[in-house]
């Protein structure tokens, strides 16, 4: 299914360098539709724009990234590729990966977000644009001059510390979004926070005002708090739909509500909202109890599959590989977006959250048993710690 999918949007690449799913040809206007054809035909950077209705548990794992990984998997062709994850969603967001001597495209995707919040089809035509006109840097910080000037600071000279302490290489993100860097001695791993990017220019580096970055990470919190919720509330239907026959796996079957119970006791833990490092953790959970069930309903044991210890977030599967930080090698199951980002020397995405006002890696937090266990990358046993958590 997801070969049969890749070569259709791939078929359409290979003519005009824009696919759009026949599901959300309404979404993109006509007038931005040939705009983006046009840009594309003309730019120097080879462009490739993707308009897809990803959901969630769908063979991308809802996640435009792992879509536009696979494309170039498949293809072999460098350059930049653009999506958008849901576009009904404001306010938008567009998703950049690029591969080869060409610029991650993020000055174009801030500046046509920003521009855009609520027309996917807009934004990605003026992404497309800047990229092929080359004034996506020159359009961000006049972005930058313009709306954050009165209230940000500027530095020259080297970059600031990371959050944990190390150095910063500078890199950016966005809702999933880089905002630090641990530096190794090999790459550079690049930090996640959920829901707000900084950028940094050759020139200075600007930091949003604080006002701004709770805004949009806040707003970003809740759509993954919402994609929580719907998918344990399907999975629990899906149990409820489900009947226990006598061939089926006993153990899977009760791994499946464990996980389950797990995932709905972390969303309702406590009065307030719950912490976005337990969002996360209840969509690994949901993950988890899905291919549980899948087990049961095919007579099959069940045996956890380790996430991405980068991203927990990130879908498509894993293989081991080598990071390295404060000093030391460690290998920790990798998924294919964040291996190709170490392979082209990118800063791969981090699952990092705020924690009084900075930035800080999951995994340096005090949040259990997500940050011992990597979400599972590290150790398996989630529930029975997840059980054991006051």
């Amino acid at each position: 299914m997801s070969d049969d999918v890749i070569q259709q949007i791939q078929q359409a690449l290979d003519q005009t360098g824009v696919y759009v799913d026949p599901t959300l040809r309404a979404a993109v206007g006509a007038h931005d539709l040939a705009a983006m054809k046009a840009d594309v035909a003309a730019s120097p950077t080879p462009t490739y724009v993707v308009v897809y209705p990803y959901v969630n548990g769908d063979q991308f794992g809802g996640d435009p990234a792992e879509l536009l990984t696979q494309l170039h998997d498949a293809s072999g062709k460098d350059g930049l590729y653009l999506s958008v994850r849901d576009v009904d969603y404001t306010p938008v967001y567009l998703e950049s990966r690029a591969w080869g001597s060409v610029g991650d495209g993020r000055a174009a995707t801030d500046v046509a977000a920003y521009h855009h919040p609520d027309d996917a089809g807009a934004a990605l035509a003026e992404a497309t644009h800047l990229t092929a006109t080359g004034t996506a840097q020159q359009a961000a910080d006049q972005m930058y001059d313009e709306r954050f000037g009165d209230d940000t600071t500027s530095s020259t000279g080297s970059a600031p510390a990371a959050a944990d302490g190390s150095g910063d290489d500078g890199g950016g993100g966005g809702s999933g979004v880089t905002v630090g860097v641990l530096i190794g001695l090999a790459l550079a791993i690049g930090v996640v926070v959920v829901g707000w990017r900084v950028r940094r220019r050759t020139r200075r580096t600007y930091s949003l005002p604080a006002s701004v970055v709770e805004h949009v990470r806040e707003a970003h919190d809740r759509q993954l708090e919402d994609r929580a919720q719907e998918e344990v509330l399907a999975l629990g239907e899906a149990i409820d739909a489900a009947e226990m026959s006598p061939g089926d796996t006993a153990d899977a079957w009760q791994a499946a509500l464990d996980h389950y119970d797990g995932a709905g006791r972390v969303l309702r833990r406590g009065d307030d909202r719950p912490d976005v490092l337990d969002v996360v953790g209840a969509l690994v959970l949901a993950r988890r109890e899905r291919r549980a069930l899948d087990a049961a309903l095919g007579h099959r044991a069940f045996e956890p599959e380790p996430v991405c210890y980068l991203n927990p977030l990130h879908t498509g599967g894993t293989t081991v590989g080598t990071v390295e930080s404060g000093g030391r090698q460690v290998e920790v199951p990798l998924c294919r977006a964040c291996r190709a980002d170490l392979r082209a020397g990118r800063a791969p995405d981090v699952l990092d959250v705020m924690r009084r006002g900075r930035p800080v890696h999951y995994f340096d937090t005090d949040a259990e048993p997500w940050a011992s266990t990597g979400y599972g990358a590290l150790r398996s046993d989630l529930v029975p710690r997840l059980q054991g958590r006051t």
